[in-house]
């Protein structure tokens, strides 16, 4: 069993954590809302209901804050993942492909994503843009082992983070369903095997 002194350490880091992610939740909805420019300590500890020390004892800087915006965000998007995993058949060929472009078409369609304003901020932080650099890096490998045609695995892996980002900052040329249709096609494995180089004997 635990001791009353653990018991409480461990209440104290539960009772910290939730402070964490409010402050975060209240950053984004900020981001969302007045854009990256009005991100300040003050204006998320009003919306968070907090004073401005509390804030800036859990993130001491706009660095800090913005790192854990995308440690969050980072963590949204695996849990989308996970569930949209378990509703895909075992079978199912190039899972993490599908996963990755499933995750950019929920993050232009959900209407409470703040993406485009979560971008700009970041572009303020090198240290948080290279970490980000570093998982999309990641997510490219992870696409490329799934086939035997790597360039097709660009193609197809560039053209979901191009449809989603075009939608993020207003760029897009596309109409929703025009865009949803990208989509489908994107996902569509049958579509893209056919496309792939024949495997060589050697191989």
């Amino acid at each position: 069993m635990k001791s009353s002194q653990g018991l409480i350490l461990a209440t104290r880091q539960e009772r910290s954590e939730q402070t964490r992610r409010a402050i975060v939740k209240a950053a984004l909805t900020v981001l969302g809302r007045d854009g990256a420019a009005r991100l300040t300590f003050g204006s998320v500890a009003r919306e968070a209901g907090l004073s401005k020390g509390a804030v800036t004892r859990h993130f001491p800087s706009r660095k800090d804050l913005l790192q854990g915006i995308l440690a969050f965000r980072a963590e949204t998007f695996r849990s989308f993942r996970n569930d949209f995993a378990a509703t895909q058949s075992p079978d199912e060929t190039q899972p993490f492909t599908v996963r990755q472009i499933a995750t950019m078409r929920e993050m232009v369609e959900n209407s409470r994503s703040p993406a485009r304003a979560v971008f700009s901020a970041l572009m303020e932080t090198p240290e948080a843009m290279q970490e980000m650099g570093k998982r999309i890096a990641s997510s490219l490998a992870k696409t490329q082992a799934e086939t035997t045609d790597a360039e097709l695995a660009h193609l197809r892996w560039a053209a979901g983070w191009g449809v989603g980002l075009l939608s993020v900052f207003g760029l897009s040329p596309f109409s929703e369903a025009e865009r949803g249709q990208l989509f489908d096609k994107l996902s569509d494995n049958e579509l893209w095997r056919r496309l792939e180089k024949p495997v060589e004997p050697n191989q």
